[in-house]
């Protein structure tokens, strides 16, 4: 039999948030800017003493380390010795987040992988995994055989703390315990199992430290299995060339300022991420090195030139180019807004003439897109060094990305689309590209027309369109440019034929598109642009295959609203304390509730079995109702007030106000809703928070998510009239109050979830100044409640339920009376109702001001999952909802048993 070890598992807290919280212009530079802020000094705490008790790491997953012991007790000891460090010497973020991390710990007799002796699988290893899935930030959470070990040990200054039974996925119900090291007591562990997800891990051969991973480029786990000693992107020197820093990543590579070790000449590389060549891959090797081969090739004074690369038998793949100091189209645009009509022809028609020339040596760049348009100065080539010294610097546009170029012979498919998809940036792309690999050069002139149209206008076309991009680009005519007075109509002609949908009715080369543009070119003046606005030197941060933007509908309105009616933060706290007799006089009980604590529920179950009498059993059911009940109207009065407070934070509202049409803008946002979601993620637990701009676009979400830049005006949160929309309603207002969304069914878990949401103002304080700048938003399973969570502490046969008894319609059943809770409810694939007869009888005995016990339990009423034949009595109590179109929303707790 193998030997026992001990496993463990230890992941960051909110990771995904933290990225988020990341300087950077893209996912890849946040993700770039976490590895080096906190995953990296995070990975240096794994290690330090690692050895030293005997233990490797197994196999990483970003963020999450799978360990192994020989040892329970060094185990134990290396865990405490990393969370002390972190609670002694923090890791903040750059908001001033401290980063917290978790672990788990099992012993047991391991699995060896068949297919790799480095590794470990089996039971006892998602044992350990699962276990994790429990713990929250600080916490060392422990198996009972773990623990039996550690007591025996005696180990000075750590203590145990039974947390009682958990669910493990896979694994069923098993005693959890906690390793307490500090004098924080236990922490509070998850109130159900972090959500699944599907990250690869990749195994660390026996022999290789976590630091060495690190050095070889080791970040996110993209492969299963490392191969030790592999040259990598996180290598100083490659060649000839020695790497100075990273300037951005995208899906294919890595792209980083160097010099040149003998020439000294400033260079950028493109270097090959090595999960695209795991295995020995050749012919992706091959490909890779026809295609450089091609790109090589070319030069022009308006494209980017390669200039060096590695060979095929290289263990590190990399392109060189030219480095290029200026400014992108697009960075012009978010800094001084919609250029000159002059100039932003200019850039095109520079940008054309390097197309013409693409296109004479057979290649389709295929993501044309203001970004990738970079203008620079450079010195003008002259007959003699007094005409150069003399002459100023020519302004140029220089097409970047050639590195991305596609040869328009090939019939294979590109290695660049192998993460990409349908290669290209939505917002840019012609229809054609859309459906196809088989483009040529005429859907990059579509890509310079929607250039352009940027470039005149301030935003991408279609960028506020409902219809996903590649359904606007396919079938929303050319839009005009002449949404801005000064664009002449001869040059909005020219733009629409550049975007016309069919190839054929566009111009067919490029070299058309530069003459005519021409004439609407002449008095440019790039030079004293690009002198304004570009970087410097030692800043620049845009190059030849840098990462690519391909979110769809990432711009956005600066529509605001007027004249809507004002609630004030404190306005939800108001609408509760003006509540019926009945629901204050429930306000005690819940009190009672919270110092009694499990015993309540104790208390219910063992009052059923001494009730003498029907009247008395009725009386406990009614007072177990209303002693529960109020503990939702508390979740949900938080949530608001939480929402609330936030909304009227006065660095939100100035965010809010700086908002352009730039995503850039939106970072501000970004960050403080990040900072919230953190904020919260114990107290208020919740799938995400996010906002929404005044036209229902979403700018800004936590955890950060593709819907970001989607527009959703139809959703009930943001409208608040109870009910979605359909595509082709009018659009709405953004609601005005506090409000809880209609119930819908999750897409990604099919839980039913719901969203509280309030409007973001502007702080005006007349009437007539008053503005919705947005809508701000909380969304949760409706399991995140933990009034649901605490009834499975309710001795069978007691059962609580909760029922909407709102207006409105959930997957084809009336929301009115709709079951959102019971036992067994998630074993049914349909929505259910409270019976016609029991729902009548509710709403009759809910009007008024009084509260008698006796009026507050139903009798009689069938089981309402149609499991048995058996009647049933509850007693009840309703709960007031926030809802702006119904003003006496109510849901209703419901405490239940079979009727004797």
């Amino acid at each position: 039999m193998s030997e026992m070890k001990t496993f463990v598992f230890t992941d960051i807290v909110q990771s995904v948030t933290l990225k988020g919280q990341m300087a950077g212009r893209s996912d890849a530079e946040r993700d770039v800017a976490y590895v080096g802020s906190i995953l990296s000094p995070h990975r240096r705490r794994i290690e330090a003493g690692l050895e030293a008790e005997g233990g490797r790491v197994v196999s990483t997953a970003g963020d999450g380390h799978f360990l192994v012991f020989s040892n329970t007790i060094a185990a134990a000891t290396w865990a405490v010795q990393v969370q002390q460090a972190h609670h002694e010497t923090p890791i903040n973020t750059p908001q001033g987040d401290q980063v917290q991390v978790r672990m788990s710990l099992h012993v047991g007799f391991p699995q060896a992988d068949p297919s790799d002796p480095d590794n470990f699988i089996g039971r006892v290893v998602d044992y350990a995994a699962r276990l994790n899935d429990y713990a929250t930030g600080g916490q060392i959470l422990i198996s009972a055989a773990a623990l039996g070990l550690l007591k025996d040990a005696g180990l000075e200054g750590v203590s145990f703390h039974p947390h009682g039974e958990r669910d493990l996925r896979g694994i069923g119900g098993v005693e959890v315990f906690e390793l307490l090291y500090d004098d924080a007591g236990p922490r509070p562990t998850r109130d159900k199992p972090k959500a699944a997800d599907r990250r690869d891990w990749t195994v660390l051969p026996a022999t290789m430290g976590l630091t060495e991973y690190s050095e070889q480029g080791g970040s996110a786990g993209a492969a299963t299995r490392l191969q030790p000693h592999r040259s990598s992107p996180a290598k100083r020197r490659l060649g000839n060339y020695e790497l100075d820093q990273l300037l951005g990543a995208g899906g294919m590579g890595d792209v980083y300022k160097a010099h040149h070790v003998q020439f000294d000449r400033v260079r950028a590389i493109k270097v090959i991420k090595p999960h695209f060549l795991e295995s020995g891959n050749q012919g992706i090797i091959r490909r890779f090195y026809r295609e450089i081969k091609a790109v090589g090739a070319l030069d022009h004074p308006n494209i980017v030139v390669a200039v060096d690369s590695s060979a095929p038998t290289d263990a590190t793949h990399y392109l060189v180019m030219e480095y290029v100091h200026g400014v992108s189209a697009e960075d012009l645009v978010k800094k001084t807004g919609p250029l000159e009509i002059a100039d932003a022809c200019e850039v095109i028609r520079q940008s054309a003439v390097g197309l013409q020339y693409i296109s004479t040596q057979g290649m389709v760049h295929r993501d044309i897109k203001p970004s990738n348009l970079m203008l620079t100065l450079e010195e003008q080539r002259r007959s003699s060094e007094l005409d150069a010294a003399q002459s100023p610097p020519e302004p140029l546009v220089k097409i970047l990305d050639l590195g991305l170029a596609l040869l328009i012979d090939e019939d294979q498919p590109r290695l660049t689309q192998m993460d990409h998809g349908a290669m290209g940036t939505a917002m840019y792309m012609s229809p054609e590209q859309w459906k196809t690999t088989s483009v040529d050069i005429r859907s990059d002139i579509y890509s310079l027309g929607c250039s352009l149209y940027h470039l005149l206008t301030g935003s991408p076309p279609y960028y506020d369109s409902d219809l996903k991009p590649e359904r606007a680009h396919e079938r929303l005519a050319p839009p005009s440019a002449r949404v801005r007075n000064d664009v002449p109509k001869a040059l909005d002609a020219v733009l629409k034929r550049m975007m016309a949908k069919s190839p054929d009715a566009r111009y067919q080369s490029p070299a058309e598109v530069a003459e005519a543009l021409a004439p609407f070119a002449a008095g440019a003046d790039l030079a004293t642009l690009i002198r304004q606005n570009q970087a410097p030197d030692h800043d620049a941060a845009t190059v030849g295959g840098g990462h690519s933007d391909t979110r769809a509908g990432s711009d956005r309105g600066r529509d605001t609203v007027s004249g809507r009616r004002r609630i004030d933060a404190g306005s939800w706290r108001s609408y509760n304390d003006a509540r019926p007799a009945w629901r204050r006089w429930a306000g005690p009980v819940a009190t009672l509730a919270v110092l009694v604590g499990v015993g309540l529920f104790a208390w219910g179950t063992i009052a059923g079995l001494q009730a003498s009498n029907r009247a008395q059993r009725k009386d406990q059911l009614a007072n177990l109702a209303a002693a529960m009940a109020p503990q939702l109207d508390g979740e949900i009065t938080s949530r608001i007030n939480a929402l609330q407070g936030f909304a009227n934070n006065a660095d939100l509202r100035q965010a809010m106000l700086a908002l352009t049409d730039s995503p850039d803008s939106w970072q501000g946002v970004q960050r403080l809703i990040d900072q919230q979601f953190l904020q919260h993620a114990e107290n208020l637990p919740s799938n995400s928070w996010f906002i929404t701009d005044a036209t229902g676009q979403q700018i800004a979400r936590s955890p950060a998510s593709d819907s970001i830049g989607n527009t959703y005006w139809q959703r009930d949160y943001f409208h608040g009239q109870g009910i979605g929309l359909p595509d082709d309603a009018e659009r709405p207002q953004p609601l005005a109050g506090p409000h809880l969304s209609s119930v819908y069914r999750s897409d990604s878990t099919n839980q039913l979830k719901v969203a509280f949401s309030v409007p973001i103002e502007n702080g005006e304080r007349r009437p007539e100044d008053r503005k919705v700048l947005g809508v701000l938003g909380m969304s949760i399973e409706l399991g995140d409640f933990k009034l649901l969570e605490d009834s499975k502490m309710l001795t069978r046969p007691l059962e609580l339920v909760l029922v909407d008894l709102r207006q409105g319609e959930v997957e084809g059943v009336s929301e009115k009376g709709l079951i959102l809770h019971t036992p067994d409810l998630d074993r049914f694939k349909r929505a259910f109702r409270l019976p016609e007869p029991t729902l009548k009888e509710i709403e009759a005995s809910i009007q008024g001001d009084r509260y008698r016990s006796e009026d507050r339990v139903l009798e009689g009423y069938p089981e309402l999952l149609g499991r048995s034949g058996a009647k049933y009595w509850g007693g009840y109590l309703p709960v007031d909802v926030p809802s702006q179109a119904q003003p006496d929303a109510k849901w209703l707790v419901i405490i239940q048993e079979p009727e004797p």
